[in-house]
């Protein structure tokens, strides 16, 4: 995301009016992301090596971890961690996964060894990892290891292990047998940059299009001439279940594709009636030759991810985010993304790991754009477009970027001390600010402001506390000398005279929908005035 601040310096040359102060103020454009509730891990918490490369989670809610230094397990309070002195074959693991009998797989990293090494373990207490045949293979012409699925068959009591590479196509072992599978079997491209399951299908996506790898080892590619994808070249791939979450409702599981420069999904069924909803994003953010970790959030939304960049795109509203330390994440690469049983979402990299437990509530700081941190009045001015008071000045908030007002003095210096307390808008989208020792302003739709002073009847050495809009747009003002009133269509505030009741300071005024105005004073309880009939009432404890 583009972080350049644009300076926008507005100063007004018109004299000043009477009995309104006409303060220029400067305009900042601020690009910066809200921060989530994301927690940390790494090697200071346990893990065997904060290089983690990929994640799942057992059927007891474990959490497990292929990492440089060995397995790491992680069951909600401490690290348990496996490595060579506990029998592995290895010290680095790449990839780790979970089958439907609850055992722990897991590929080391052949360039270390020269080979292929897979183990499982069944995670019972005092229970040994136990490693399936190996297969050397030629580091000299070796590139990245990008898949590791486990296919799951009916009658069989292990599954069938499949491995995707950049350049070497794919490894298969089934039966105590390793096999390549290679443009020569099928394959579309030897460069593959993911692998997806839904029952017993492998869908593998290439340079190439998508192959799907049965069961006996051969491969159907007739789903790239059904489709027709905008772009041969896929980037990543995954399943959204339709089962995974009780009252989480999909008529069936999508098969979600990332493309170049394009993203869709279509609906897997035994009707084999693939239609494909496809998306544009808006940022074309695929590099060629680049694979993508994709992972959905089953809120609406899906995570996409590799060594460099983060992303979420919420396919409800059709936007895109770009997710990075700023938010909250521990680095931003995602080596692998994992979503556990309580919707947490595990990201992996060089330092360790981020957990996203809320999307739902966000942070804003100064750091992200704020004029301050702290906040002191709030108006939503439309769905999700917020106006923030500050000591100093606004913040407007778009549901995408900040923009900075602070307030400024007729000779171009910034007030030091402007605390806004109240904010409303009235018919005409125009803004009116409380700001407690300066007074009142109003703000168009061009963000030009106007402040109306003592001149225009608000004395002198108040406090301008709360501020309220009728139905026609006349204006209510609370102050600590009681209330004042300027017609719609008047440049002057007028007091109002409280009947018989000593009002004082006046903390807060609200106008209902019945044209009833109420009033928070600070020591005489509500009162009450009806607009239309010009009749008081008081309400006290």
């Amino acid at each position: 995301m583009d972080k350049r601040n644009i300076v926008l310096k507005l100063i007004s040359k018109r004299k000043v009016w009477s009995g309104i102060l006409l303060f220029s103020f400067c305009l900042v454009l601020r690009c910066y992301p809200q921060s989530y509730q994301i927690q940390h891990y790494s090697g200071v918490d346990g893990l065997a090596d904060a290089r983690v490369h990929d994640i799942t989670q057992d059927h007891r809610g474990r959490m497990w971890f292929a990492t440089r230094g060995g397995i790491s397990c992680y069951d909600g309070v401490s690290f348990e961690n496996y490595t060579m002195s506990n029998g592995l074959p290895a010290r680095a693991f790449l990839k780790i996964s979970i089958d439907r009998n609850g055992r722990i797989w897991a590929l080391s990293d052949p360039v270390q060894q020269g080979k292929f090494s897979v183990v499982f373990y069944d995670g019972s207490p005092g229970a040994a990892w136990h490693q399936i045949e190996e297969l050397e293979v030629n580091i000299l012409n070796w590139t990245e290891i990008t898949s590791f699925q486990l296919i799951e068959q009916e009658r069989e009591n292990k599954p069938i292990v499949v491995i995707g590479t950049t350049k070497a196509g794919l490894f298969r072992w089934q039966g105590g047998k390793w096999t390549r599978l290679t443009t020569e079997n099928g394959l579309l491209s030897n460069s593959v940059k993911g692998i997806a399951v839904w029952k017993e299908k492998c869908y593998v996506a290439t340079e190439n299009g998508i192959s799907v790898l049965k069961n006996d080892g051969t491969m159907d590619n007739r789903l790239n001439r059904l489709l027709d994808f905008p772009s041969r070249k896929i980037k990543g791939i995954c399943v959204e279940y339709n089962d995974k979450y009780p009252g989480f409702h999909l008529k069936d599981s999508r098969l979600w594709i990332y493309g170049l420069q394009w993203l869709g999904y279509l609906y897997l069924d035994e009707s084999n009636n693939n239609e494909m909803v496809l998306f544009q994003p808006g940022i074309s953010f695929s590099k060629e030759g680049e694979a993508y970790n994709l992972l959905p959030d089953y809120r609406g939304g899906l995570y996409i991810g590799n060594l460099y960049d983060v992303y979420y795109f919420n396919y409800k509203t059709r936007s895109l985010e770009s997710l990075h330390m700023i938010n909250g994440l521990i680095s931003e690469a995602a080596y692998s993304m994992f979503i556990d049983f309580e919707k947490n979402v595990w990201i992996s990299c060089g330092r360790g790991l981020s957990k996203i437990s809320s999307r739902m509530f966000s942070n804003f700081q100064m750091i992200h754009g704020l004029l301050e941190d702290e906040v002191t009045a709030v108006l939503e001015i439309d769905p999700g477009k917020f106006v923030l008071g500050h000591n100093r000045g606004l913040t407007f908030w778009d549901g995408n970027k900040f923009l900075e007002m602070p307030f400024f003095g007729e000779d171009g210096a910034e007030l030091p001390f402007t605390r806004v307390l109240d904010l409303k808008a009235d018919s005409k989208q125009n803004i009116w600010v409380l700001a407690e020792r300066v007074g009142v302003a109003r703000i168009n739709k061009q963000k030009e402001i106007k402040w109306y002073g003592s001149r225009r009847g608000l004395p002198e050495n108040i406090k301008i506390l709360s501020v309220g809009i009728d139905h026609t747009d006349n204006v209510w003002v609370g102050t600590s000398r009681g209330i004042f009133f300027m017609a719609s269509k008047k440049n002057r505030f007028v007091s109002i005279p409280v009947d018989k009741f000593p009002i004082q300071a006046v903390r807060k005024t609200y106008i209902t929908t019945k044209k009833v105005l109420y009033l928070g004073s600070s020591v005489n309880g509500v009162y009450g005035y009806e607009i239309k009939k010009n009749q008081w009432k008081i309400n006290r404890s």
